[in-house]
């Protein structure tokens, strides 16, 4: 799949999308590039199509895996009925050769009669009797022989089922923890949400590690194999939502707690301004109150001075 068809894709699943939402979609003619469609989008109809064209490949990936399973099923039921109208043949020929050992039975009791007559049809009759059971032996052996191959080419088409199941989940859960680690890192390039960096990156290695983990349960678990991939699909999605909500909320948190340092200085600032102010107000304020204190005290000292000489007379 080209990058142009898988954009052309997401397009239309977005279109359809938001059709059946009732949101408003910019026009976008049959034939028209990509880039003039989606110059004209808002955030939400630009966020659903970015999300379409993530899971454009998985989605297409999935369902080639969905028919290869249908094939692979047919196949093995095709086999299955071979074996079974082989086994019905094998069946019948052992019948026949019964009946043979059955009528070559009677026929000795006949030929008892006339073993007299000659050596020579004695030991006709004996390799005769040899004949049948060595082509039974045969028959019995080349049925063990198929029955063999068979198994072991169930079994290497289940191996073949499994490497392939885990090759694309693998592809799947690659490809979106990539995304994420690149997502992470857009969203917290800007100053405001920077601190939220390691957080969000943990998130998602811790989502690719719970990924792997999910998918061995399923896979060693006792549900069966059809089942396989849509247990770990249904799993890995919940986990999906559940990081990015994490991730949403720790996003927020660290936005909203984000304080500027220039901000800050420049309060700082003012407030030391204002401590200033304060201060200088204060010693202005004693300033004035020492001088009202000389004053009164000059007064006093002339006062007494005045008294003096009175005193003396």
């Amino acid at each position: 799949m080209t990058s142009q068809s898988q954009s052309r894709m997401a397009l239309s699943f977005t279109f359809c999308h938001l059709s059946s939402s009732g949101r408003d979609f910019p026009s976008c003619p049959e034939g028209s590039e990509v880039s003039r469609c989606t110059a004209g989008m808002d955030a939400v109809a630009f966020n659903t199509y970015t999300e379409f064209f993530t899971h454009t490949h998985s989605i297409c990936h999935f369902l080639q895996s969905e028919t290869w399973q249908s094939r692979a099923e047919n196949t093995m039921y095709r086999l299955t009925e071979s074996s079974a109208g082989v086994a019905e043949q094998l069946q019948s020929t052992r019948q026949m050769a019964e009946d043979l050992i059955e009528a070559q039975t009677a026929a000795l009791q006949v030929q008892q009669d006339i073993l007299n007559n000659g050596e020579e049809l004695r030991v006709t009759l004996r390799d005769s009797t040899q004949g049948l059971r060595a082509v039974f032996s045969e028959l019995s052996s080349v049925s063990r022989e198929q029955q063999v191959a068979l198994s072991e080419l169930f079994n290497r088409v289940s191996f073949l089922q499994s490497f392939l199941l885990m090759e694309a989940h693998s592809l799947s859960s690659s490809c979106y923890n990539a995304a994420a680690l690149c997502t992470s890192f857009l969203l917290t390039s800007t100053q405001r949400s920077s601190r939220a960096r390691l957080v969000l990156m943990s998130l998602v290695c811790v989502n690719f590690y719970l990924e792997r983990r999910i998918y061995q349960y399923v896979m060693n678990s006792d549900h069966p194999e059809h089942t396989h991939m849509e247990l770990v699909g249904a799993y890995a999605s919940v986990l999906r939502r559940f990081m990015v909500c994490v991730a949403v909320c720790v996003l927020l948190y660290v936005c909203v707690g984000y304080r500027d340092p220039l901000q800050q200085s420049l309060q700082v600032l003012q407030q030391l301004r204002e401590t200033q102010s304060s201060l200088k107000e204060a010693l202005q304020h004693a300033e004035s109150l020492g001088k009202q204190h000389k004053k009164v005290r000059s007064e006093v000292m002339s006062q007494r001075r005045k008294l003096l000489p009175v005193t003396s007379d």
